[in-house]
């Protein structure tokens, strides 16, 4: 649009505007004629059968519509261009009849003022024996005086009509830039191809599309006003709002001119105001939204998606009025069926923005606010995680020294005040798939990347993740099933930490440092190798990770699924026929498989051990309380009941301050029996029923199974339960001392 000069004639040539529209108006009816050829073509093959037939019906129809669709556009845009050609042309019409008439005025203006210079000079020169208070000057002959009075009307009007020429002008300029304006927006809007193809695609015609991109602006321009706006005004712009977004809830061509203009930030502040909370996700609001973003986002470029995911996030900010609102309005755009390349960009922002504020404290600092406050947003990039694993795995376990460490830190070793509003779903279901795609993958690097992620992510959330409340039962479920490739390392990560090597219980042996075992052996002296690379793993760790996740029935029969799966897939190998002709890594491959799934199964005891311990501990404090004179009176109440209480349960005294911890080690005890008799018969019982395919009589088969045999109370095989069972529940060893 070109800017005027002022009180010149206005610009434009609105006879080449309406050559050019006479152009578009003759394209417009040859793609109409091309049409009408193109869909009698497609009618005539109706009757054909044939894929050929049918391939080519198809493209002829879809070249059809796409006709229709240009012949639209032209029509339209040569019909923006004709009424712009006749605003104009009548906007420098008038433009020019005032410049004429402002002229003419100049000219009376000039004329008169030399009338009154002269009149004044004439009474300058009698001597003045009369004044004139309008004049200025003295005047003394009465024909003079009238002369100059007269000369004073006709400057007055002719200055008048000299500024209402020039208000004449101004109101053609204002209507020629009006209607450019007006044009601009027109045309732009057809020049939109992703636009017009999503109203095509919902069978919009050119004048319906539009419309719906005016409704788009006028969504757009109450949207400034709503984010910028204070009182009254604010509120009653952002229902409009609210009302404009609901009625255009499913108009693919709506939405991809509002987010054209749009910018997540003033939506933001249009809708994330403090004391404000977004609506539910379920609500009609947030669905509203999160379907015209994903609209828009099916025509959008990769770099436009990746833009809006980068714009969400910094969209929110840091001033903490309000965060925690415009941090859930981030949320709901967030949809976790949009593209990979959105929560790319919107992964890159996070990380950014987590990184700024530091690690938690846990003591309610600012910072620990804020991770608290942007938690909903955090929360919908990781579920888009889940729904593209690759991306997790770029994600949560980057390649690089270092990188992997910080990722798990990051998301899985940093506490959230008050815990995960969805209990830890997301963050464990970006976990879970970030370590499929990587154990799933052919490549070494993906299995290398996803076993560093997990040996860090197993020291990093006890402090981090599982230091909040407690997980949901689903994400309890999917830090299991991560940790299911890995089933293979955690009997070895036990015996290599254990407490009971010896009778007299060193301290444990120092964790290794977390990364990746580059032993790939599946068990030794069997030549197999495990399914993907694995981890080393802290064990007392990895119990306390086990622990947090099994609390709840459902979330421990997915650990127990999973120890049955490993099982399952170990006498798989185990009676492959690899080993029927030297027994000695069969064995080896069972009692491995025995000793992983007590470290497991042990793990998920360890909360009922280590809740006695603390009833001792506190059954301790109230004895030496007593002793000291200080009496029960002084502690609180409700500590002494509870202890009361769980002495009377147990038919106990309350100064018997081991009772909690012998009744914890009866019932681990009476569990141990119970998952030893479910798992150690069933994989010696799936190799004798082998041997006997393989033709051997019971007794052989027996005989060559007999270092697997769970009847001895005290055989290896047993052993090889017990010792890390014993370790990871925190149970008393199971070796006899002199």
């Amino acid at each position: 649009m070109m800017l005027d000069a002022e009180l010149v004639p206005l610009s434009g040539d609105p006879v080449a505007l309406a050559d050019r529209a006479r152009d578009a108006a003759r394209s417009t009816a040859a793609l109409d004629d091309a049409h009408d050829v193109l869909r009698r073509v497609a009618t005539a093959l109706e009757g054909q059968a044939g894929e050929a037939v049918r391939a080519a019906r198809h493209r002829l129809t879809s070249a059809a519509e796409r006709l229709a669709t240009c012949a639209g556009v032209l029509g339209a845009t040569s019909s923006a261009l004709r009424h712009h050609a006749d605003a104009l042309a009548d906007a420098q019409q008038e433009a020019a009849r005032a410049l004429a008439e402002r002229s003419a005025a100049v000219v009376r203006e000039h004329r008169w003022q030399a009338e009154l210079d002269e009149a004044r000079c004439s009474t300058w020169n009698t001597g003045g024996l009369a004044t004139s208070p309008a004049l200025g000057g003295a005047i003394t002959d009465s024909a003079v005086h009238l002369r100059a009075l007269a000369a004073e009307r006709g400057l007055a009007t002719a200055r008048a009509d000299i500024a209402a020429a020039e208000g004449r002008w101004r109101r053609a300029r204002d209507t020629k830039t009006d209607a450019s304006r007006r044009t601009a927006a027109v045309l732009v809007s057809l020049g939109d191809v992703r636009a017009l193809r999503a109203a095509r695609d919902l069978g919009l015609s050119v004048p319906g599309y539009q419309a719906s991109a005016a409704q788009a602006r006028q969504a757009h321009t109450v949207l400034v006003a709503a984010a910028t706006g204070t009182g009254a005004a604010r509120a009653a712009r952002r229902e409009q709002l609210v009302a404009l977004l609901r009625s255009h809830r499913d108009d693919p061509a709506f939405w991809a001119v509002f987010w054209d203009a749009a910018t997540p930030r003033q939506l933001f502040l249009a809708l994330g105001t403090a004391g404000s909370p977004f609506p539910a996700p379920a609500s009609s609001l947030a669905t509203t939204l999160r379907s015209g973003v994903e609209q828009w986002a099916g025509t959008a470029s990769v770099q436009e998606l990746t833009t809006f995911g980068r714009e969400v996030i910094e969209g929110i900010g840091e001033q903490p009025l309000g965060l925690t609102e415009r941090s859930e309005v981030a949320a709901g755009l967030l949809s976790p069926a949009l593209p990979t390349a959105v929560f790319a960009g919107a992964g890159d922002a996070l990380d950014a923005y987590r990184d700024r504020l530091g690690p938690a404290t846990g003591r309610g600092s600012l910072d620990d606010a804020r991770i608290a406050a942007i938690a909903p947003a955090a929360i919908a990039v990781l579920a888009g995680y889940a729904r593209h694993p690759r991306l997790a795995l770029d994600r949560l376990a980057p390649a690089g020294a270092g990188q992997a460490e910080r990722a798990a830190r990051r998301w899985l070793g940093t506490p959230v005040r008050g815990g995960w509003p969805d209990g830890g779903t997301a963050v464990t279901g970006a976990f879970a798939a970030a370590v499929r795609e990587g154990t799933t993958s052919p490549g070494l690097g993906d299995q290398r990347r996803a076993a560093s992620l997990v040996s860090h992510a197993t020291t990093q959330m006890p402090s981090g993740l599982l230091a909040g409340t407690a997980l949901s039962d689903q994400a309890s479920a999917q830090v299991a099933m991560a940790y299911l490739p890995y089933l293979p390392s955690m009997g070895d990560a036990a015996e290599a930490q254990s407490l009971n090597r010896t009778c007299f219980e060193p301290a444990p042996a120092p964790p290794p440092a977390p990364g990746v075992d580059d032993d790939l052996s599946l068990a030794p002296g069997t030549g197999l190798t495990a399914p993907t690379v694995q981890p080393t793993l802290d064990a007392f760790a990895l119990r306390e990770v086990i622990t947090a996740s099994s609390r709840t029935p459902r979330s421990a029969d997915v650990w127990l699924g999973a120890t049955d799966l490993y099982v399952d897939q170990m006498i798989d190998l185990a009676t492959s026929g690899d080993h029927d002709v030297d027994t000695g890594p069969r064995t080896s491959l069972v009692r491995e498989t025995l000793s992983d799934v007590g470290a497991v199964t042990g793990a998920m005891q360890s909360e009922t051990i280590s809740t006695a311990r603390h009833r001792v501990e506190l059954r301790e404090n109230l004895v030496t309380l007593a002793g000291t004179g200080l009496g029960m009176a002084t502690v609180a109440r409700g500590t002494v009941e509870s202890a009361l209480a769980t002495a009377g349960s147990a038919g106990l005294s309350a100064l018997e301050t081991d009772a909690p911890l012998h009744e914890a080690y009866a019932r681990v005890a009476n569990q141990k029996e119970e998952l030893l008799g479910q798992y150690a018969p069933r994989l010696h019982d799936a190799v004798v029923e082998h041997d006997l395919d393989l033709g051997f009589t019971p007794d052989e088969a027996a005989r060559r199974a007999e270092s697997i045999d769970p009847a001895p109370r005290h055989g290896q095989f047993r052993r090889d339960f017990d010792a890390t069972f014993d370790d990871l529940s925190q149970a008393p060893g199971a070796q006899e001392c002199g």
